[in-house]
């Protein structure tokens, strides 16, 4: 028994296939199309990961999507309706209409490309993220906390795991949105939202929390213990692209241009967009612990890339137990989408998570034909100790070694199966890297 799970809507397109008691292969479209941060239907993942098993698209019972296209299009088409009475212009409906018709045009390609398995399921977003962390934890038991921009059209979901089931508690909707506020936050410091947060999480160890009272007021509490964006601190259009609106900058009593500008001011408004975030992740994840009893947490979404929030999360909650799904972005929904579709199957979903070491792997001599193939000179080490006593040697003389093993690592991380080795006393190691 096989099945698919295949992120295939927006970046970072990704396929995981499990059998029924193992993951087999699991790879993002990047890593092979050499191009980051591809988007769209994953077509040499899932080609790998079926080598990988030695299986055709015919031997998978159910492909799976951790997206529903028709509520996420229905509920954006709600919100944008919503918007239009405060401001929003035809913009946002233009790109939601656009979206919607790029989906319907995936799925089409993908009946098409994939239709010989044995079926399609298109599942809850948060559910899947919900799903990859849970089920490839430890705990019998435990609150699963979600948070990203948005997906489906909500950006975050509570969820209480017993056994081998996910009960839903509460949920998070756009633009009620941590994930989007850390993007704009990334925008105003002059960065690449949806790329550069990472940069913004080292950026905030140099600052101080001078901008956290301004901050603060972008959210508000609602009855349920949930933040709740305030709309004066949205900008035109509320969309995932749109800015913060003027009243932020007001707040911060600060020009946008002089942000840019002032290393030291980004990096204090990075620390205090750190400490607010959390601040409430923190205040939502100790209110359902106490509220359902529970000792530990899961957690997954893009935000908990973030190793300082996931720190908070080890050392000032009350939880005895925290787990991250390492996949923790849109990449890992893959993984949820896949077991969900084993335990439609009957099959049990809890799957063990003991590396990251799923993608393809390389024998010796087709490595071999490649560098004879390009002309490559090369020598073949007789043992791991002349191997490692090279690579020292090589790095002592201030050269890069791209370091090669094994399988390819899935997820963002690099692991120690496909490194980039360098001497940190290089002088120009930075910039040769």
């Amino acid at each position: 028994m096989l099945t698919l799970g295949i992120w295939a809507f927006g970046r970072d397109s990704s396929v995981v296939l499990v059998d029924d008691n193992s993951i087999v292969a699991a790879i993002e479209e990047e890593k092979l199309s050499r191009s980051a941060g591809t988007g769209g239907i994953p077509r040499l993942a899932v080609a790998r990961c079926l080598e990988q098993a030695n299986a055709k698209i015919q031997d998978v019972q159910i492909a799976a999507f951790p997206l529903r296209p028709r509520i996420s299009a229905l509920r954006e088409a709600g919100f944008h309706f919503r918007q239009s009475f405060s401001g929003g212009g035809p913009t946002a409906w233009v790109q939601s209409l656009g979206q919607a018709f790029r989906q319907v045009g995936q799925i089409r390609q993908m009946s098409h490309l994939y239709g010989h398995s044995g079926s399609f399921l298109f599942l809850d977003h948060h559910l899947c993220h919900a799903a990859s962390a849970y089920y490839t934890s430890p705990f019998e038991r435990a609150l699963v906390l979600t948070l990203d921009e948005r997906g489906d059209m909500h950006s975050g979901s509570l969820y209480l795991g017993e056994g081998d089931e996910l009960r839903p508690l509460k949920t998070l909707r756009f633009p009620n949105s941590l994930g989007w506020f850390f993007s704009r936050v990334t925008h105003l410091l002059g960065l690449r939202p949806h790329r550069d947060e990472h940069k913004v999480q080292w950026l905030s160890k140099d600052g101080q929390p001078d901008f956290v009272p301004a901050l603060r007021k972008v959210f508000h509490w609602n009855a349920d213990g949930l933040p709740v964006l305030n709309n004066r601190y949205l900008g035109s259009g509320a969309q995932e692209d749109a800015a913060f609106s003027e009243t932020v900058s007001r707040e911060l009593g600060l020009e946008p241009r002089s942000i840019i500008s002032d290393p030291q001011v980004r990096a204090s408004i990075a620390r205090s967009a750190r400490d607010v975030l959390e601040e409430i992740i923190l205040a939502i994840a100790e209110r359902y612990r106490n509220e359902h009893s529970v000792d530990c947490l899961c957690v997954a979404g893009g935000l908990f890339l973030n190793v300082f929030l996931v720190r908070a999360l080890e050392t000032r909650s009350g939880f005895k137990g925290v787990f991250v799904q390492p996949v923790a972005g849109n990449s890992g929904t893959a993984l949820g989408a896949a077991l969900l579709a084993r335990k439609r199957l009957g099959r049990p979903a809890r799957q063990s998570l003991n590396h990251l070491y799923l993608g393809p792997g390389f024998p010796s001599g087709a490595i071999k034909a490649v560098l004879d193939n390009c002309k490559i000179i090369y020598k073949y080490p007789s043992g791991e100790e002349q191997l490692f006593a090279e690579v020292a040697h090589i790095l002592s003389r201030d050269k890069i070694v791209a370091w090669f093993q094994g399988r390819t690592e899935f997820g963002h991380r690099a692991l120690g199966n496909r490194s980039i080795l360098a001497s940190p006393f290089s002088e120009y190691v930075i910039e040769n890297v």
